[in-house]
């Protein structure tokens, strides 16, 4: 079953969902509202939010609030390993040859998507590695750390930014430890 019939046995018109969906499986770190909307082609409005919230509802998606909580900047990430594997790599990859799924697991976008998938299961799987690692009674906060393109890394380790309380390298290292 191709995720076209997927998508369309389970959702009345299921045109949207599938935009959303190849639109965010082309990203693995997820996509803003705005950029989801831009990349999938679909207009702002209550139609489009009750899609979204049906993909979240349903599991295909996952709704990832940044890390300085600004709604605006919420990340929307396709989190069903079906549709991403379908999406990314039986459907691109048609070709058949001997040696084509071995030439693939030598690739960087191979290991890229591994990434993204690695964290993906790790973000569904919170509270079972917490339990894990004997640090659930410890209250955590879960979120995208998007670094806008206005903000380059070395800036971030040069001049304080509203929410990042890293030590910074010019600071002097007062600890007792």
């Amino acid at each position: 079953m191709n995720s076209k019939h997927l998508y369309s046995a389970l959702f009345e018109d299921a045109t949207h969902h599938e935009a959303i969906v190849r639109a965010l499986a082309k990203s693995g770190k997820g996509l803003t509202r705005n950029e989801l909307l831009k990349a999938a082609s679909l207009k702002s409005g209550g139609a489009t939010t009750f899609v979204l919230k049906e993909l979240i509802q349903s599991g295909f998606v996952m709704e990832s609030p940044p890390y300085d909580n600004k709604v605006k900047d919420t990340m929307y990430r396709l989190v069903d390993e079906y549709s991403l594997f379908y999406l990314t790599w039986i459907e691109t990859n048609r070709r058949s040859g001997t040696d084509m799924w071995l030439r693939k697991s030598t690739s960087r976008n191979f290991d890229t998507c591994s990434g993204y998938a690695f964290e993906t299961l790790c973000l569904k799987h919170i509270l079972q590695l917490q339990k894990t690692l004997g640090i659930a009674s410890v209250q955590t906060h879960e979120a995208s750390w998007l670094v806008s393109s206005e903000i380059r890394l070395s800036q971030l380790m040069e001049k304080d930014v509203p929410g990042d309380t890293r030590k910074r390298r010019d600071e002097p290292d007062w600890s007792w430890e």
